[in-house]
């Protein structure tokens, strides 16, 4: 345990640290806040869509992944194929840690960074909460499966910078598996409408999932199976790390 956060506090102290750092918490919380606006004029409108103004931010639009996607892969996209690139990869793995631990470690300080970027947002349900009155279960609901979506997304992350040497390639890696999961179970959903299949990709759609913690919904299968997931990209990044370490 001691040597995982002597990982998680180098990663963090490297990240805030690090310019792009803050010019993605900027970025990040500038785009928030235009969308949050953007709800809250809608709703606003005459003969407009009804709903919770949270829920809508916290996954109910597709401007919610359109940022949450690249995030979570500009976050994890140094974490191991940083080391490698720089050559501290060697040094790292000379130090008193285990594999188990070199990959936790960067996983606990990538999903802390995330949360961080998060917080400042938690302004807006205070802001609802002075001219009107907000029912907080959903909005928790909302941010816990925001929580548990960027664990599986840093998860994939750290999986694709383990196979690479290239900051760019575990991005691009990392974006198009989310991405791509995402679309296909989304459409498989769809087209097996109807059928046993149908029940197994509403399972593992994220779309669905955030749709139901956004409306205070807290399935605890869906909380499994992102646990389950987020191990089991944690344990192939694992794997191929340990390959890497035996290689050089």
């Amino acid at each position: 345990m001691k040597g995982i956060w002597v990982i998680v506090k180098k990663e963090l102290f490297s990240i805030f640290l690090s310019p792009i750092a803050w010019i993605m918490l900027v970025v990040f919380l500038l785009y928030n806040g235009v969308s949050f606006y953007m709800i809250i004029e809608i709703l606003n409108q005459p003969m407009s869509i009804t709903g919770s103004p949270m829920s809508i931010f916290l996954g109910g639009t597709i401007f919610y992944y359109l940022v949450i996607f690249p995030i979570c892969s500009v976050i994890t996209m140094r974490s191991l194929a940083a080391e490698r690139k720089s050559g501290t990869f060697e040094t790292l793995m000379t130090a008193p840690v285990n594999d188990v631990q070199v990959v936790l470690g960067k996983f606990i300080s990538a999903w802390i960074f995330y949360i961080f970027l998060w917080v400042p947002t938690l302004i807006y349900p205070a802001i609802l909460e002075v001219y009107s009155n907000p029912d907080w279960g959903p909005i928790l609901s909302g941010y816990l499966g925001t929580l548990l979506l960027g664990g599986f997304l840093i998860s994939v992350g750290i999986f694709t910078s383990s196979l690479t040497k290239s900051q760019l390639v575990a991005f691009i890696l990392s974006y198009l598996l989310v991405s791509g999961m995402a679309f296909i179970v989304g459409l498989g959903e769809y087209i097996f409408s109807g059928t046993g299949l149908k029940e197994f990709f509403a399972y593992i759609n994220i779309w669905s999932h955030m749709e139901d913690f956004a409306k205070g919904i807290v399935d605890t299968r869906r909380v499994i199976y992102y646990v389950t997931v987020i191990a089991l990209f944690l344990f192939a990044a694992t794997k191929t790390f340990q390959l890497k370490r035996l290689r050089s």
